[in-house]
């Protein structure tokens, strides 16, 4: 069902969608899925080819279930251009997260960690609250 805001802009339910926050590099990107109050839902490491493109495809739609998955990529112009490019031509939700709040994210955090799986979860983060 659709809700509306005051202006009538559709709004957009925040519980029917699954959120993948992805750390892209040159070599292999790490996808964190979360649901709406930011509860992992699974985690997968994928080559940045084609066949990693379509085994992230596939790890997503198992967990589906009846929600809609929206794909967060801090970089759509380097090394996550060709999965970003592969995703839209899937009809997926596909956003660009600005890099310097995923830092901010991270840097929010007592400690510190810095590594795939902690980039892809604050990139989600990011995805889900902004």
């Amino acid at each position: 069902m659709l809700s509306f805001s005051e202006n009538g802009k559709v709004r957009m339910r925040k519980d029917e969608y699954m959120y993948i926050g992805m750390d892209t590099h040159k070599e292999i990107h790490t996808a964190v899925l979360m649901d709406y109050m930011e509860e992992s839902i699974g985690e997968i490491k994928i080559k940045n080819n084609i066949s990693g493109f379509k085994r992230l495809y596939a790890y997503v739609e198992k967990f589906r279930k009846n929600l809609t998955p929206m794909y967060g990529l801090e970089d759509v112009t380097n090394y996550g251009r060709n999965l970003s490019i592969y995703l839209l031509e899937k009809d997926c939700i596909v956003k660009e997260v600005n890099s310097a709040l995923s830092y901010m994210e991270r840097m929010s955090y007592a400690t510190v960690k810095k590594n795939g799986t902690w980039d892809a979860r604050c990139i989600c983060s990011v995805l889900i609250r902004r």
